[in-house]
Order: structure tokens, then sequence, then C-alpha cells
């Protein structure tokens, strides 16, 4: 870990310059992809990384999907809104689990479950009754 000046930096494991302007073609790729999508209005919670605010016009989603791939995590300010919306509890979703230490880190309260493989996969409906 790094400090450069009042921002802090943290040295991540990455397979890819994801959140980076080196993503400028994915992102480009996924705008034209995205443009053949249907995003209806979210019947959850919906807060982008990019923005670190709720979202529910879908073609706002639609923009801030593809923005997500070359833009900043604004991740303290996205666990803050959470925890102000009254979300407590998050699935990560994918292998690995850096995103639930990151979250914990930021918000102690949070109850973070990782799903990495297929059997957490079809357990998700029972975890998300238990959580009602």
């Amino acid at each position: 870990m790094e400090s450069k000046g009042d921002v802090r930096v943290i040295r991540l494991k990455v397979g890819g310059a994801f959140h980076s302007r080196l993503m400028q073609k994915a992102r480009e790729r996924l705008e034209a992809v995205l443009k053949d999508v249907t995003i209806h209005i979210p019947c959850c919670t919906f807060i982008p990384n990019a923005k670190a605010e709720k979202v529910s016009d879908p073609e706002e989603i639609r923009s801030l999907l593809s923005k997500q791939l070359t833009s900043p995590v604004l991740w303290v300010q996205t666990m803050a809104k959470a925890a102000e919306e009254g979300i407590s509890v998050f699935l990560e979703i994918g292998p690995g689990r850096v995103l639930k230490g990151l979250a914990r880190k930021s918000q102690p309260h949070f109850e973070v479950y990782a799903c990495g493989t297929v059997q957490d996969l079809e357990k998700i409906d029972e975890l998300i009754a238990t959580h009602k």
C-alpha cells in the first residue's frame, strides 16, 4: 500500500487494466452490444461503482455499465451509499474474495457471501430467503 498525498492507493493483483483508459476499446465494444439489449427499471437497488449513487433510469444504467470499464471505482462511496440505502447483505459472484474483504473493510457490519462455484450459485435462492 502506498500513500499519494491524501489519496490511498492499494495495489491489486488483477488480470487486466480494468477501470482505466486502457479499456477504452473494450468499452466501445460493450457500448455497441448494449445498444441492442433491453434494460428495464431495476426491481432492486442498483448502485454502479462509477457513480456511487442509486440509479434506476434504463438509459443511464446502459451508459454506466460501459463507463465502469474505464472509470475509477468509487468503492468507499458506493459502500457508504449501500449502507445509507439500508443494504447490508451482499453476494460476490465469481472467483476470489477480494471484494468481500474490501466491502467488510469499508463497512465492517456488512455480510458478504462469496459465490465462486456452481454449488454456491445453486444455493443463492436459499441464502436470499434467509435474509428477507
